[in-house]
């Protein structure tokens, strides 16, 4: 059901990717997200402002990139992912809009794993939610393409 990537240049990576439905506790997360939690290391992202698998991948290969580069400008790796979906350079104004919202029922969880640094295993439990399938059908299925126009300011045509 979830979907593991890894770019040929970063071997040292391993991105895990689900998508979780019918999400019960948004605000919870956000919270603990916001507070530092250590459980809740993941990029925690609206699935509404996501169309493919392409889009998700490109973000992360991005932040992958910025982040060996010592170029991020988030704090963390996995917040880096979330910026790197926006077209704007407003890291405050990304998160809002790309990033889990109180009322989120609908999420996409990113887990960056890097050899040696981070633990290869972790809780995704941590969300109530059904975990379906991570495809572009399913992505499209959630994606609210006038919120998409909306948090791109535009850029879209």
């Amino acid at each position: 059901m979830s979907l593991t990537l890894s770019f040929p240049q970063f071997p040292q990576f391993t991105i895990n990717i689900h998508k979780l439905a019918s999400v019960k506790n948004g605000q919870d997360l956000r919270a603990k997200l916001l507070a530092g939690e250590p459980t809740h290391n993941f990029a925690f992202i609206n699935a509404q402002t996501v169309v493919s698998v392409e889009q998700l991948s490109a973000a992360i290969y991005r932040a992958i990139l910025d982040y060996t580069g010592d170029r991020i400008r988030t704090r963390t790796l996995h917040s880096e992912c979330i910026f790197a979906l926006s077209p704007t350079q407003n890291i405050v104004d990304a998160l809002k809009r790309y990033g889990i919202q109180d009322d989120s029922e609908d999420l996409i969880v990113v887990k960056v794993i890097e050899d040696g640094k981070d633990d290869p295993a972790y809780d995704l439990s941590v969300v109530e939610g059904e975990e379906v399938t991570v495809s572009d059908d399913e992505l499209q299925k959630t994606a609210n393409i006038a919120l998409i126009k909306k948090v791109s300011k535009g850029t879209m045509k």
